[in-house]
């Protein structure tokens, strides 16, 4: 929480001790449900700053291990995202935060609201998690947000 904290993501971590600590209290609304109620507009600028957290993880080498079915793991507040509940995430060579993430936008009640290209994600998936690049990344940007 405290590395994650440094970026801007998480919720503010308070304090911490043997076998406990204490962040700041997020009161929102769930991912899942902000996705499914608001606009169009609204909700990409949310995912556009979920992929870059996700992206800021992946660079971290920090596997949250919630991606894939994060509508739990994100609440919203002032339509921005806070992701929650890293007490399973852990260091690791290869994290999949952000194809976690993708492979959720890609569900099919989820990816209605987007209507993007399915295969040509995947594609950019397999490309970025060769290196996790910048380039890469930037691309799967684009095809999410139809920009």
């Amino acid at each position: 929480m405290k590395r994650v904290n440094l970026k801007g993501i998480g919720p503010k971590l308070i304090e911490f001790g043997d076998n406990y600590f204490i962040c700041e209290f997020i009161d929102g609304i769930l991912f899942e449900k902000f996705l499914l109620s608001e606009d169009k507009d609204c909700v990409k600028k949310v995912v556009r700053g979920l992929l870059k957290q996700c992206y800021v993880l992946d660079k971290l080498k920090i596997d949250k291990k919630e991606m894939t079915n994060p509508y739990k793991h994100i609440i919203i507040r002032n339509k921005k995202a806070i992701m929650f509940d890293f007490e399973r995430a852990r260091y690791c060579e290869r994290p999949h935060n952000l194809s976690g993430f993708c492979q959720y936008l890609m569900s099919r009640k989820i990816q209605s609201k987007f209507k993007f290209g399915i295969n040509d994600l995947r594609d950019l998936i397999k490309e970025y998690k060769k290196d996790y690049s910048l380039a890469n990344f930037k691309k799967i940007i684009i095809v999410v947000l139809n920009k």
